[in-house]
């Protein structure tokens, strides 16, 4: 799902796992990137409810007015947009945007991180599911710089693949110590051509990725 940090992934595991009426045999997560978003937040609320979660409202277009909808009028969607954002329940109790960059790691957000991982390995093995757990991977030719290009409000371009790489190592440390699995994905062995933007993969990448993730699924998961 678009946006999705590990408290998303928590409560869909706690609640939503048997959805469909049988339980997995094995969950794997992606995770890092999203939860990055939040790095630097002042006094980040352990939910992330007091920026990330509320922004998912618009990041995924789930508004009731505002956001996606339009009409015949172009004035009138600019205005009804306009009301949304300053009148709809749903907002943001922190706004980042608009503040200075923050250098350095979040150790706060290290620390929410590994007690989201550890929940979620924690109901997964009370229910006989195998975890996997999968560090994110980067663009890192696109990041380079000392600009901001959106998603995360307070981390430069620059800063964002060294702090990826501090959570895919307290991703692994985890995992080892939980008896779950970590898959090590070589970053070095993605390049440009295997991604869209800074992190989203091309079809060459998606399969890269995907050839890289089978073997340990069809051992793990059998």
């Amino acid at each position: 799902m678009p946006g999705y940090t590990t408290v998303e992934h928590l409560i869909q595991t706690a609640f939503y796992q048997t959805k469909f009426g049988k339980t997995p045999r094995c969950a794997i997560y992606y995770v890092g990137w999203n939860d990055l978003r939040n790095a630097h937040i002042p006094h980040l609320d352990p939910a992330y409810a007091d920026f990330h979660l509320p922004s998912q409202v618009d990041s995924l277009k789930v508004r009731r007015v505002g956001g996606s909808l339009v009409t015949i009028s172009p004035l009138l969607t600019l205005a009804m947009r306009f009301i949304s954002a300053h009148v709809d329940t749903v907002r943001y109790f922190v706004d980042p945007y608009g503040r200075d960059p923050v250098l350095g790691d979040d150790p706060a957000l290290d620390a929410l991180y590994e007690r989201n991982i550890r929940e979620i390995s924690a109901i997964n093995r009370q229910r006989g599911v195998i975890t996997l757990w999968v560090g994110q991977l980067l663009n890192r030719a696109q990041l380079s710089g000392d600009g901001l290009y959106g998603w995360l409000p307070l981390v430069r371009d620059r800063d964002l693949w060294p702090m990826e790489q501090k959570l895919n190592a307290v991703l692994a440390r985890t995992a080892k110590e939980l008896g779950d699995i970590y898959v090590d994905v070589p970053p070095d062995s993605f390049g440009n051509a295997d991604f869209v933007d800074n992190g989203h993969f091309s079809v060459q990448g998606a399969r890269r990725f995907a050839d890289d993730l089978a073997p340990v699924v069809r051992d793990a998961c059998r």
